[in-house]
């Protein structure tokens, strides 16, 4: 995710009458940056800055505020829960053997129902917050999960797709 995550109200607050919505906060770049750095993690975009442009519109995007990091993909915008686009990418990746290994950055939930979970999904989340968007702390878990929490691709996912 891009809001709430490399953009947050403190960032917003910051830069003040500047604020129009397409800017990035660079130290929430600068720990995504280092989370690259540490596990050569590639990106995939599941934000609403994906909609309605190119992949390559969005690798000029990141990489103008200072992300490194490489721009693989974006998920398909299915008019359903985040989750649901997750996997719908995954079932993707996986046949072309694109992953063994992820971590969600986000400050949503990923399901539209509370009484919803994913317990695969949820091992691999961190929720950011539209309030101060991406810390360490944050890029901690995310390199611990992408070090310990290795992708099952033979799993059942029941009940999501």
């Amino acid at each position: 995710d891009v809001d709430g995550v490399l953009n947050s109200e403190q960032y917003v607050h910051e830069i003040g009458n500047e604020w129009d919505g397409n800017q990035i906060d660079p130290k929430a770049v600068a720990r995504l940056n280092r989370l690259n750095d540490e596990s050569d993690a590639l990106i995939v975009v599941s934000s609403s800055w994906r909609l309605g442009v190119t992949i390559q519109h969005l690798r000029n995007t990141l990489a103008f505020h200072g992300v490194k990091g490489y721009v693989l993909g974006a998920t398909k915008y299915l008019g359903s829960d985040r989750a649901n686009e997750i996997w719908d990418w995954i079932d993707s990746a996986k046949k072309k053997s694109y992953i063994d290994s992820f971590v969600i950055l986000d400050d949503d939930r990923l399901e539209l129902r509370r009484d919803q979970s994913d317990p695969v999904l949820d091992l691999h989340f961190v929720r950011t917050s539209w309030l101060d968007g991406l810390q360490d702390h944050h890029v901690e878990k995310a390199i611990k999960i992408l070090d310990e929490v290795k992708f099952n691709l033979n799993v059942v996912k029941k009940g999501i797709l």
